[in-house]
């Protein structure tokens, strides 16, 4: 495991995120974004706009949404689709599932891989 997947603040955002806990996953996150290693510093940054997407959504800030989890993608696209014990992957095709809903209905979890 890597310094940054051990970190607490990292593994306190997951928790937070997969408790729809959207605004407070990205704060946790911000901790790690601004201290971690440089190779792992654009994947956290990623999951910053997962989390601010899903949270623009639910306020029906729906072209802030789309604007989030464009650059959410951009910024994970050099990353594999695992990456930080996370399923990449799916975080984005879950991410953008939810914002193709009317409603935000899916609450959208993290989930290893």
């Amino acid at each position: 495991m890597t310094p940054t997947a051990a970190d607490p603040h990292f593994r306190r955002g997951i928790e937070l995120f997969n408790a729809g806990r959207y605004f407070d996953a990205h704060e946790e996150w911000e901790h790690v974004w601004r201290s971690c290693p440089a190779p792992e510093r654009r994947f956290v940054h990623s999951l910053i706009h997962a989390a601010v997407a899903l949270y623009q959504w639910r306020r029906g800030h729906f072209a802030a949404a789309r604007t989030q989890l464009a650059r959410g993608m951009a910024k994970a696209a050099d990353y594999p689709p695992a990456f930080l014990g996370l399923d990449a992957a799916r975080l984005w095709k879950d991410v953008a599932a939810a914002l193709d809903l009317p409603d935000g209905s899916i609450a959208v979890r993290l989930h290893s891989g």
